[in-house]
Parts: structure tokens; C-alpha cells; sequence
């Protein structure tokens, strides 16, 4: 598993293929996603595997607190690839 420390580190390692990924929510829960980045668009295709559901993205709303909980945990460290 490795931990993602920023966006631009999230748009490199998706940009070519859906990767997986996992929000760690205290030590032993996690939510998982997969996640492609569409670099001319700016836009991340997010598949919520809890509940199946998908959701596009622009950089500025991946890191909207508002809209998902992916920035935050970003920049909390609590998000990784496994």
C-alpha cells in the first residue's frame, strides 16, 4: 500500500488506468474507490465500491470538503493505493 501525499501525485498514477484506492478511517475501517483521472477534461471518474456508485470530478471539487472526502484525507493523510 502506499500513501498518496497530494493531487498531483493522485493525476499521475491515474491518468492511464483505473487504480484502486482506500479512504483508512480509524485503524481497522476503510472505504475503498477506484479512480481514473482524464487529464484533457480534468476530471476524475470515481467508483465508490461501498455502494457501487460513480461520480466525475474536477480537480476543484476532489478537493471540496463539501463534495467528497477524498482532499481532506489527502491532506490528512489517510488516503493510499494499494
Amino acid at each position: 500500500m502506499k500513501k498518496i501525499n497530494s493531487l498531483k501525485e493522485l493525476k499521475k498514477l491515474c491518468k492511464t488506468d483505473y487504480r484502486e484506492f482506500f479512504i483508512a478511517i480509524g485503524p481497522i475501517l476503510r472505504t475503498s474507490k477506484t479512480i481514473l483521472y482524464i487529464p484533457g477534461e480534468d476530471l476524475f471518474v470515481i467508483n465508490h465500491e461501498i455502494n457501487g456508485s460513480i461520480e466525475e470530478l474536477t480537480t476543484k471539487e476532489i478537493m471540496d470538503p463539501g463534495i467528497t472526502n477524498i482532499g481532506t484525507a489527502i491532506t490528512r493523510g489517510a488516503f493510499y493505493m494499494y
